[in-house]
């Protein structure tokens, strides 16, 4: 039963109309994207001739390139602020699996008015360090998105999206506070995953295997998160026997032979901060 919250929360998750964030949408919708009191969620994607809203999948007119990314969100920023009531936006990623009642019960917990939390790493940009919350989930309250609506100007382009946001609340003394979330290694085997925690990372291109697996890890983790609730007892048979079908496949993909074509934009985005 999901718990009924007193914060009023938007989920927008980045999307596209490459194949794979089509597939993970679909089974983001059929697993954890569901209608909630007091959660709404949305999927943001540019590229398109107006602004529309249809089945949960806000349309845009921003640019889809990869390095417009923070365009789009901060106009996904101004819809939200303009259209939905709301007291805390999560953004997070195509390849994200999210548990709303934890997402809850975090919140009731760490809610405050100047909220920007999520998964801190570091970058480093001309000789300045930048820490950020990761672009695989982070907590924003209402003040904070007005703040980035009303000085968008600031905000650094040339920046990977969630390093930009991070350098942009720097400006206003305002930088992250940690928190953390499960990462899928390889396969989300029940017992490797920390139920009290609200956000989990499925992207899988860094074991060498296909992405459109990702999809059925979120059926996976749904079903964990309801055992664990519920207190069933796991089918660890079962598991195991899925666990070595993924080892098989990691071993037998190719796309480890193709790693310098991997991921372009993002790795030129982390040489650019690098220089």
């Amino acid at each position: 039963m999901i718990k009924h919250n007193k914060i009023k929360i938007v989920i927008l998750v980045l999307s596209s109309n490459q194949i794979i964030s089509l597939i993970n949408r679909l089974f983001q919708k059929l697993t954890w994207a569901k209608e909630t009191m007091g959660v709404v969620t949305i999927f943001y994607l540019g590229g398109h001739q107006k602004t529309e809203l249809t089945k949960k999948t806000l349309k845009l007119p921003s640019s889809k390139k990869f390095e417009d990314i923070g365009k789009k969100t901060i106009d996904c920023f101004e819809w939200v602020e303009r259209n939905l009531d709301y007291d805390v936006i999560l953004r997070t990623s195509a390849s994200s699996y999210v548990d709303i009642n934890q997402l809850i019960n975090f919140l009731e917990k760490n809610y405050e008015e100047n909220l920007y939390s999520g998964v801190v790493a570091e970058a480093n940009y001309q000789n300045k360090s930048i820490k950020f919350a990761s672009g695989s989930g982070y907590l924003l309250s209402k003040k904070n998105v007005k703040l980035i609506i009303q000085n968008k100007d600031r905000w650094n382009h040339k920046l990977i999206d969630d390093v930009a946001l991070a350098d942009f609340l720097s400006y206003f003394q305002i930088y992250p506070k940690n928190f953390e979330r499960n990462t899928i290694n390889v396969f989300p085997k029940f017992n490797e995953i920390d139920y009290k925690l609200f956000l989990t990372r499925c992207i899988l291109r860094d074991f060498n295997l296909p992405r459109v697996i990702e999809g059925f890890y979120m059926i996976k983790l749904k079903n964990n998160y309801k055992k664990y609730k519920e207190d069933k007892k796991n089918n660890f048979i079962l598991e195991n026997f899925l666990f070595y079908i993924v080892r098989f496949i990691q071993k037998i993909y190719p796309r480890k032979y193709f790693s310098k074509f991997q991921n372009r934009h993002y790795k030129k985005y982390l040489k650019d901060l690098e220089g």
